[in-house]
Parts: C-alpha cells; sequence; structure tokens
C-alpha cells in the first residue's frame, strides 16, 4: 500500500511539474536578465497579465501568455531584444520604462515588436535607444486573432532570448539620438544601415502610409526648432535614389512617438508642382510656432527601404488649393455640342496641384493603377440638360502627369459605367487625350451631374489638365446673346488689354477674371452699359505670365474669352 501511494505521489508530482506556470508568468515575479547570455524560457501554461498596445501592435493588441524580465543598464546604450530565429513558435515582445514591472502600461511602453526582420517563424527583435540607471521590464510572448475565421489561437512555445549592445553605424539611427538641423537645400542624409523604431500609423492623412504598409521602415530621426511662425516645406523631390517616406511629430512627443503625435506624413509627394520624380519622393508642408521644436522622422517603403540623397527644409507658405478643391466647390462648366467639342471650344482647363480629398467619403477610381496610395483631386459640375449620356473628353497638358475622370450624381455615389473603363476615363503616357462617352444619365428636364478629375500622386504628380463634356443637346443658356462681336486684344497681352463689343440692348454687366486654378483674382464692374458699340480696358501689368479666363456677363449668361499673359 506504501509503495502505491508513494507510486501516485509520484506521478502526481511529475504531471504538476509538466504543466507548471513558468516562474516569471507573473510580472511579480520578472526574472532578472544578464547582458550577452542566451536565456532558456519557455510560454507553455502561461498566462497573459500585460497590457494592450493598439499604436504599436495593430488591431491584434496584445502580447497573449506573457513571461517576465528585468534589466538596469549602467549607462546609456543602444540594446537589441532579440528571440529571431531562436524561438519556435511565433512570438512578440514588448519594452517598458518602469522601475515595477507591474506598472507596465501603454503610456511607459519604449518599444514592441511583433515579427523581426529576416526572422523566421515570425519570431521578435526589438532594437532601442536605454538610458543608464533606468530600469527596464521587457515583456515576452505569443500572438492570437481571436476575430480571425477561423480564429487563430494563442502561439506559445520555448526557445532561448537573448540581450546584447548593439552599435550603429548611424549618428541619428533612433529618436533618442535625433540630430538638430536647420533651414537649409541640399542637406545630405542617408539611411542605409538604419533600424526601424518610429511607430505605425493605421490611420493617417491622405492615406500616406497605406501603400502595403503603415510605417517608414530603416527611419532616421532629425528635430527642427522654428525661429518663426509659419509653414516650412520639406522636400526631397528628385533628389533621392529610393522610395522615401517621411513624417513630423507635434512638439512635445516622446522618443519613440506614439502614433497619436503625429502632426502629418507623406510618401509619395503632392504638393511641390509637376515633381516627375521615378524613385516616389515625398514631401510636404508642415505649421510651425516659434520656440518650439518639431520630431521628423526619415525612412523608406518595405519594398525599397533605404538609400541616400538630398532633402530641402524651407519657409515659404502652403499654395493655395485650387477654387474648386471638394465637391462642396465644384465649379460649373456647360455642355457643348459635338461640333464645338471636335474644334475643343469646350475645354477648361484645371489643376490638381495643392489639392487634397475627403478622406471621409472617397471612392477609390476603379481605373487608377490600384487602390493604394494617395490621391488629389478637384471637382465640376454640369447640368445635364436632358441629356441621359454624354462625352468627356480629358487631356494631360505635360508629359508624365497622369489623370482620371469620373461622374457622380452626387458628392458621394459614382454614377454608373462608363463604357469598357471601370467607370472612368484615364490618361496614360501613351494615351495623353482619352474620350469615352457615358450613359444612363439620370432622366429628366436637367439633372445635376459632378465631373471629379483625380491624380494617382503615388504613381504621378499633380498638375495641369483640360476637360470638356459635350452631348446631342449643348447647354440651354450658353451665351449672353445681347453680346455681338466679343473680341479681346491685344492677345497675348502685357500690360493693358481692352475688349471690343456691341449689346443689342442695355444691360449691367461685370468683367471678371479667372486664373488656371479656376479662382476669381479679379472683378470689374461695368455698370449700365447702353445698347450699341461697347470699349472697356482692364490693367494686366500685375498679373503673372500664364493662361486665364476672361467672362462678361449679366448674372445670368455670360460669354468667355481666353487671355495669354506675357
Amino acid at each position: 500500500m506504501k509503495r502505491l501511494l508513494l507510486s501516485c505521489c509520484l506521478t502526481l508530482a511529475a504531471i504538476s511539474t509538466l504543466f507548471a506556470q513558468p516562474v516569471n508568468d507573473d510580472c511579480t515575479n520578472a526574472e532578472a536578465i544578464t547582458l550577452d547570455m542566451a536565456m532558456t524560457f519557455s510560454t507553455v501554461d502561461a498566462t497573459t497579465n500585460g497590457p494592450t498596445h493598439p499604436n504599436c501592435l495593430g488591431a491584434n493588441d496584445s502580447i497573449p501568455l506573457d513571461v517576465w524580465y528585468t534589466y538596469t543598464p549602467a549607462e546609456d546604450v543602444i540594446l537589441n531584444w532579440s528571440t529571431c530565429n531562436t524561438a519556435d513558435f511565433d512570438t512578440r515582445m514588448a519594452v517598458y520604462a518602469t522601475g515595477d514591472p507591474c506598472m507596465a502600461s501603454d503610456d511607459n511602453l519604449v518599444a514592441c515588436n511583433d515579427d523581426g526582420t529576416d526572422c523566421d517563424l515570425f519570431t521578435s527583435e526589438m532594437i532601442f535607444v536605454a538610458t543608464g540607471g533606468q530600469a527596464y521590464t521587457f515583456r515576452l510572448g505569443g500572438y492570437a486573432d481571436l476575430e480571425a475565421d477561423p480564429p487563430t489561437p494563442a502561439t506559445s512555445g520555448g526557445g532561448s532570448v537573448i540581450l546584447t549592445e548593439f552599435e550603429s553605424v548611424i549618428a541619428n539611427d533612433f529618436c533618442a539620438l535625433a540630430i538638430p538641423i536647420e533651414l537649409g537645400v541640399d542637406q545630405f542624409f542617408s539611411t542605409a544601415g538604419a533600424t526601424t523604431d518610429g511607430p505605425a500609423h493605421p490611420e493617417n492623412p491622405n492615406f500616406c502610409f497605406s501603400f502595403a504598409s503603415n510605417t517608414a521602415v530603416e527611419d532616421i530621426w532629425y528635430t527642427y526648432t522654428a525661429d518663426f511662425t509659419g509653414t516650412v516645406f520639406w522636400d526631397f523631390c528628385g533628389m533621392v535614389n529610393f522610395d522615401t517616406r517621411i513624417a513630423v511629430y507635434q512638439p512635445g512627443s516622446p522618443c519613440p512617438p506614439a502614433a497619436s503625435d503625429l502632426a502629418t506624413c507623406n510618401d509619395d509627394g503632392t504638393e511641390s508642382t509637376e515633381c516627375a520624380d521615378p524613385n516616389y519622393h515625398s514631401d510636404l508642408f508642415f505649421d510651425v510656432v516659434n520656440g518650439e521644436t518639431y520630431l521628423l522622422r526619415v525612412g523608406g517603403y518595405i519594398a525599397e527601404p533605404n538609400g541616400s540623397g538630398t532633402f530641402s527644409l524651407t519657409a515659404q507658405d502652403r499654395p493655395a488649393p485650387p477654387a474648386n478643391d471638394g465637391c462642396e466647390n465644384a465649379i460649373p462648366i456647360e455642355i457643348v455640342s459635338f461640333t464645338e467639342a471636335e474644334d475643343g471650344d469646350g475645354f477648361v482647363t484645371g489643376t490638381t496641384v495643392a489639392s487634397s480629398i475627403d478622406e471621409s467619403n472617397f471612392q477609390i477610381p476603379g481605373c487608377s493603377i490600384n487602390g493604394l496610395g494617395a490621391f488629389a483631386d478637384v471637382w465640376y459640375s454640369f447640368e445635364s440638360n436632358g441629356n441621359t449620356e454624354v462625352r468627356v473628353d480629358i487631356g494631360s497638358t505635360i508629359a508624365g502627369i497622369d489623370f482620371v475622370a469620373e461622374l457622380f450624381t452626387d458628392c458621394g455615389s459614382t454614377l454608373i459605367d462608363t463604357t469598357g473603363m471601370n467607370n472612368c476615363l484615364a490618361t496614360d503616357d501613351d494615351n495623353p487625350l482619352v474620350s469615352d462617352t457615358i450613359t444612363g444619365l439620370p432622366p429628366g428636364e436637367n439633372a445635376t451631374i459632378y465631373l471629379r478629375v483625380l491624380t494617382h500622386t503615388t504613381f504621378s504628380p499633380t498638375g495641369v489638365f483640360a476637360v470638356q463634356v459635350s452631348a446631342a443637346s449643348p447647354s440651354a443658356i450658353r451665351e449672353l446673346d445681347e453680346v455681338e462681336n466679343l473680341t479681346l486684344y491685344p492677345n497675348p497681352v502685357q500690360d493693358l488689354a481692352t475688349v471690343d463689343f456691341s449689346l443689342r440692348e442695355a444691360l449691367d454687366l461685370e468683367l471678371e477674371i479667372f486664373d488656371l486654378f479656376g479662382r476669381s483674382i479679379a472683378t470689374h464692374q461695368l455698370g449700365r452699359m447702353t445698347a450699341g458699340g461697347q470699349r472697356y480696358s482692364f490693367d494686366t501689368s500685375t498679373l503673372p505670365a500664364g493662361m486665364y479666363t476672361v467672362l462678361l456677363s449679366n448674372g445670368r449668361a455670360a460669354q468667355q474669352m481666353k487671355m495669354v499673359v506675357r
């Protein structure tokens, strides 16, 4: 009997040992790390008692089945904590700047990692700058996605983890080692050999980090302290040999910053005028306040993560957006006849330079290269005049700048198919002018239709285009019929332009000048003019060289002319 009892006790003890929780399963029992020593570990039967980190690990933001460690460096040092290729399961890890392991939280998170670069089995590796005398808490666990179909249960296993000192080849490789810079052009930089310690940005302006990944990899860091209040332009156009990504963080941001500290970011430039750069340059404007210090981050896209070049950091005003930036600001245009369209008389010019998109109500155009990246668009509107189909022509004025055109019944819903073009028309280098007939406009006497012209800025710089709409029944009210023999001279003009015309009857008239962006830049009230011949001259000496539209109107109808200023 005693032998039987002894045997049972030994068996129970063995089972208890086999399924025992790890010694450092709880934060209260965090294990001290020995630098440069591979420490064996197991998370089998561990519990989860650490916080979540949505800004670092994304939607599946936990580190389940975690074990805990502590380490205090004697001096400032860069540390590398790694299970890369030394664990037999999918690991996740995090480090916190807290003397009490059980005080670990998202607020004192220093760094975290899911999958290390070039690490098999989704093992992890994390590099960060540590402050001498600061006690750090290290957390190691698995991966889970309980909302997947089917759910992915929490992973666990064993292996070894090691903490070592890391020697970076780049002085400003880490946020904590950011280099102060000043305004200036042609500032050299290189990210070759850099690590990644900046946050991911699943939500960011104009989807700037949305193409295939939501972060800037292999990043380096700068600080800029403003000595004025205004706007700064950060520009890499044509000056780099790789696909850059850049970000600016608010003053007072910690190192590394949280995703919520982002001020603005950019993947492929949209705000510099006509920058045809094959290397997917970046540029952005950011507002500064005198005396405030801003954190600047330069990294790369995952497919082309590092390289070198120069950038410019200059004080300059943000370009004014086009007048029709946004559907609510759509510029009315008229339907012309097919004959007029063949002669090009219905073309209006516009630009997507400095335009933006409505991120809350943005639909990816079906004929863009794909649905990823950044965009810029402007809007027009026209009255259908009973037409149930119209022809749209859109052309690019400069090689290498491409546009998309599509129709909407309102500011949010795509109209219907554009024949064979996935609901839209798209220019490219081989087809700088494209046309298509769009059928199925709403029946009725006069429906309002919205025309969006868009640049997919990940693949094309913004620029100037020409677009026209034609139909069997042109707009009912197109010209100011009371005006005859309207001419403008000289054209091109330098200092003084003159318009001659005749009136069939007396009218109250105004003359308005619009620039290439559709913005009204001058209005001349001509007042009550009598029937017969009329002449009016106006000063053009202050107008920049370029093309303008001159509109003679009585407030209900108008006639327009093109004017070129030298």
